[in-house]
């Protein structure tokens, strides 16, 4: 609790910081846009927090409930911004699961328009940054569906190591089962990754 949390991050061409009350309006129209590249990331947030986030009053309450959660250090939920317009390009999650071990997960979208742009590895990078030196982290985790390509390569880019991968883990609106992949970066790997960039 004691912690000083940088209430904005910054990359070479992003900014990352927490969403504002009176967000939601907005928010929701990004990801009614964007509904079917982001569904399984609504229909996460549907099942944890039964919340529809593309209605502009249940945006707002998970707006709200982010806002809370940072406070109490449950999560950090940051939206990603392009520096030179401004432009809202997706979301960085980080799930605080075990303070006392130091063990975190990280979870990223970007917005169907913004793929393909290295804003992804560049946001998550940025975040790595604030996990193992703001947070302390020892470990952070990561998971993405197999078929979710892109989301795994910026993981390996980040330097995760696939710790595992249980088969037919995930069901599709569809009725179609997929493996679920498990990614994990240690502190001294990212250190000695960190290092060698620098």
């Amino acid at each position: 609790m004691l912690l000083e949390i940088p209430a904005r991050l910054e990359s070479d061409r992003l900014y990352l910081q927490p969403y504002q009350v009176g967000d939601g309006a907005w928010l929701a129209a990004a990801l009614t846009t964007n509904r079917a590249h982001l569904a399984e990331s609504l229909t996460t947030v549907r099942s944890h927090f039964g919340l529809n986030l593309t209605k502009a009053q249940d945006a707002e309450i998970f707006v709200r409930r982010m806002e809370s959660d940072w406070i109490a250090r449950q999560r950090f939920v940051f939206g990603i911004w392009e520096k030179r317009d401004a432009r809202y390009v997706g979301q960085i999650w980080i799930e605080c699961r075990h303070w006392g071990a130091a063990l975190h997960e990280l979870g990223y979208y970007l917005l169907h328009a913004e793929t393909g742009t290295g804003f992804a590895t560049e946001a998550a990078n940025q975040a790595l940054h604030f996990l193992f030196g703001t947070l302390h982290a020892e470990k952070v985790s990561l998971t993405c569906d197999v078929d979710n390509i892109r989301s795994w390569h910026v993981a390996e880019r980040c330097g995760f190591q696939q710790e595992g991968r249980l088969r037919n883990e995930v069901r599709r609106n569809d009725g179609t089962l997929v493996d679920k992949l498990y990614y994990g970066l240690l502190k001294h790997e990212w250190q000695l990754l960190h290092s060698v960039q620098t």
